[in-house]
């Protein structure tokens, strides 16, 4: 079956596209699935003599509402609003490492099925799940979900999400070849624009971006989709975008991330002097340095040197604490090793993000995230990671400043 489309009206030339496999005696135009996109719907013929047909075949061709086109040298995804398609619709677009990701748009008051082991990163709107942890999609975010009915429910909005699926395809890591053979390039971070001559000799790739758009006069922006991978003994740190609607972490796999609601009893956001309870010091970027590198450390006079931002990580229980520069440590972490300061949340090959543990009502440990390392104060007065109790010069006092809130 195919459709003629003109290409040259005054010179009479028309080309023919192919619009499906089947013959049809009959073809019906209409926006089966959405107001705003036209399907096609066919009856097969039957002729005496030449093919039979006693019972006639309706087959509908589904026009997508997600369209993908390339942008440079990447690719651009046009989604139709939620609210403005009568029926779901999904495009695969990448599988890799295990996972097979692809797009989703679900209409309002709509359920979609999901299996164990699956993911989503939502994208737009409202997503909820059965006795799951619950989240509102004010911003791009990424949820574990437990659906214990097997389904993704939205309101009366819709939504736009990607899911993450287990690959039948590529099989389960480790992918001795997994940079060499794909379709979409792996460049090496070094070879990119924006290297600027850092990274030299790391084994650590960037995929081609995916971007999401809504599909209508407006253009409006969605989210721009990246890939990473690190090799053996590289790491790329932690990078956050404080402030912005995502923060990403560059491990690769897993895709899943936890979003949980703020501690209960930690200092809210706001200023705050950082007084260590043994040493009876304040901690301050040595010298008020604000270079990348600077160390960590207390003084014993003057409490009103430094101040400290405390502020929360979007989408997460964990924190940033600036003072001229942010507190990080380098990464892979070490007991014993010095803090720093860096001017950035995205510098490479560090770790800001903090845990606050509670002593009492007015003590708290501060732990780098995923470890058991928390601040402590060694014989030289710097600030260092240690083993959680292997010192007395681990509990912090958070004194709050007028001026911020």
């Amino acid at each position: 079956m195919r459709t003629p489309a003109a290409v040259d009206l005054k010179k009479g030339k028309f080309a023919k596209f192919k619009l499906g496999g089947v013959s049809a005696g009959r073809v019906a135009i209409g926006n089966f699935r959405s107001p705003h996109v036209l399907d096609f719907a066919t009856v097969s013929y039957s002729v005496p003599g030449y093919f039979e047909s006693p019972i006639p075949l309706v087959l509908l061709y589904e026009a997508t509402p997600i369209t993908a086109e390339k942008l440079k040298d990447e690719v651009l995804f046009r989604v139709p609003r939620p609210d403005a398609i009568r029926m779901v619709d999904k495009v695969e677009f990448l599988d890799v490492a295990g996972q097979k990701m692809a797009l989703v748009v679900v209409p309002p008051s709509s359920r979609y099925p999901v299996k164990q082991g699956d993911s989503f990163s939502g994208q737009t709107r409202t997503a909820n799940c059965t006795n799951a942890l619950r989240r509102q999609l004010l911003e791009a975010s990424t949820i574990i979900v437990k659906a214990e009915d097997h389904t993704i429910s939205t309101r009366n909005e819709g939504a736009v999400f990607v899911l993450f699926e287990k690959s039948t395809t590529l099989g389960q890591p480790p992918f001795i070849d997994m940079i060499r053979h794909t379709t979409f390039p792996w460049v090496k971070v070094e070879d990119a624009p924006w290297a600027n001559g850092r990274f030299k000799g790391d084994e650590f790739y960037n995929l081609v971006g995916f971007r999401e758009r809504y599909a209508d006069d407006c253009d409006e922006p969605i989210c721009h989709i990246q890939l990473w991978a690190a090799g053996v003994n590289v790491s790329a740190g932690f990078h956050n975008h404080i402030g912005q609607s995502f923060a990403v972490a560059f491990e690769f796999p897993p895709f899943i991330s936890l979003a949980k609601e703020a501690n209960v009893g930690v200092p809210e956001p706001g200023r705050y002097r950082l007084i260590n309870a043994k040493a009876a010091a304040t901690a301050a970027v040595e010298g008020g340095d604000s270079t990348d590198g600077a160390s960590l450390v207390v003084l014993r006079s003057n409490l009103t040197d430094q101040t400290w931002d405390l502020e929360t990580i979007p989408g997460t229980n964990l924190y940033a604490l600036k003072s001229v520069s942010f507190a990080s440590s380098d990464w892979p972490a070490e007991n014993g090793q010095k803090l720093i300061g860096t001017r950035s949340l995205a510098a490479l090959g560090v770790t800001n993000s903090w845990n606050l543990d509670p002593v009492d009502h007015q003590k708290f440990q501060i732990r780098l995230v995923d470890t058991n390392l928390v601040w402590s104060v060694n014989k030289n007065d710097d600030i260092v990671l240690a083993q959680m109790g292997t010192s007395q010069g681990q509990d912090w006092i958070f004194e709050k400043v007028n001026g911020k809130t």
